[in-house]
């Protein structure tokens, strides 16, 4: 899920920027181009691997295993970023957990998958299987063949995951493992409807057909940061690729937004000064159009979404802003809302008859009135 924190808010710092993020960076012909920009998109997972272990090492988050994912395994202090960085990862890992872990628990007694696209180190599925969801979550990661390959090296060497006697340890013994695409992982059960596998897979490039995806189980599809950093057209395609094949589906999508504001514009000249941009973001450029994407991919059940600085407000309890407001010092309210009306959360779905209620764990908001403060923040 590109990777757990907001990651442009720093490029639209300027000179004040101080660290960077995971989303997927990359004009159109980044994502198309040569190798140099393809490597500056596969940095960015070393970003937010930072940000992801900041927040961690600042309090906001708990993850166990973000450590395991850095090149020095010794290397216990990572730079500490500013708060309105650990609040904006925070928040985004909060709600996209949310709204996974909803759908996970609708289904106490099937199976379900969850694809996460431009997955890069992130350390979801890790989680999920010390709440018990091992032989649940039939898990797919897809990224870039050199992601891929880092991610395994990652997890080989790693004792937290997968030491002796371990519910990881079958990750490293029982393999599935094609040597000629380099998918690899393992499954729980000999039905394959549960398990882990990453997908050494380039989604400008789609195959005609991915191993393993199932079009039997109700499926939650993730891309954060991810498909912004396609061309519409590329991005469209992904999202076609899965919604035209699994009857019972949803997505969440975690991306910018308002490009044409002055805060927009300068968060795409930052951009652009270094050689990267988003091209889809011109055509998905406000909640409505997001909802519309939805629509249009076939999610016709319901379309729902908000903007980062709503979703603080108004999903995280009162006690827990107390909480956070404990681990670093805050002066940046008025930024905040400002940078938080510029990344939107998006979910939509769809279900057949006979899987009614795949996706009945999640909160809908309602209302055009509502929709236009979600997106904002103004009354």
């Amino acid at each position: 899920m590109a990777a757990p924190e907001i990651p442009n808010l720093l490029s639209m710092r300027g000179n004040r920027s101080r660290g960077g993020g995971r989303g997927r960076r990359g004009s159109s012909s980044a994502r198309g181009g040569g190798p140099d920009r393809d490597k500056m998109i596969r940095e960015t997972d070393t970003d937010a691997n930072g940000s992801r272990r900041s927040a961690v090492a600042c309090g906001y988050l708990e993850d166990p295993y973000v450590s395991e994912f850095v090149a020095d395994i010794g290397s216990d202090s990572p730079a500490v970023r500013m708060p309105i960085i650990n609040r904006g990862t925070y928040v985004r890992t909060i709600v996209i957990d949310r709204l996974i872990e909803n759908f996970i628990n609708a289904h106490p007694e099937q199976n379900v998958q969850i694809i996460s696209l431009g997955a890069g180190t992130d350390t979801r599925y890790f989680r999920y299987l010390d709440r018990g969801h091992k032989d649940q979550i039939l898990y797919h990661e897809l990224d870039f063949p050199i992601i891929s390959a880092n991610k395994l090296a990652f997890i080989n060497r790693s004792d937290k995951i997968g030491p002796p006697g371990s519910e990881f340890n079958a990750l490293r013994e029982v393999p599935d493992h094609d040597p000629e695409r380099k998918m690899w992982g393992y499954f729980t059960d000999a039905e394959k409807k549960a398990g882990y596998l990453f997908h050494p897979i380039d989604l400008r490039n789609l195959p005609a057909e991915i191993d393993n995806i199932r079009t039997d189980l109700p499926t939650l599809l993730v891309s954060e940061c991810c498909l912004c950093y396609l061309t519409t057209e590329q991005a469209d395609a992904v999202l076609n690729f899965f919604t035209s094949r699994i009857p019972t589906i949803g997505t969440v999508i975690y991306e910018p937004t308002s490009p044409t504001t002055a805060f927009g514009r300068v968060m795409t000249s930052n951009l652009a000064a270094r050689n990267l941009s988003m091209p889809s973001i011109s055509t998905y450029d406000s909640l409505d159009a997001q909802l519309e994407r939805l629509r249009a991919a076939g999610l016709d059940m319901f379309q729902e979404g908000a903007s980062i600085s709503w979703l603080w407000d108004n999903w995280i309890e009162d006690e827990e802003k107390v909480r956070l407001g404990q681990m670093q010092m805050f002066d940046e309210e008025e930024e905040w809302q400002l940078l938080g009306r510029h990344y939107l959360v998006v979910w939509g779905a769809r279900e057949q008859r006979e899987t009614e209620g795949a996706f009945g764990g999640w909160d809908f908001l309602e209302g055009e009135e509502e929709r236009r403060i979600r997106e904002t923040g103004e009354e």
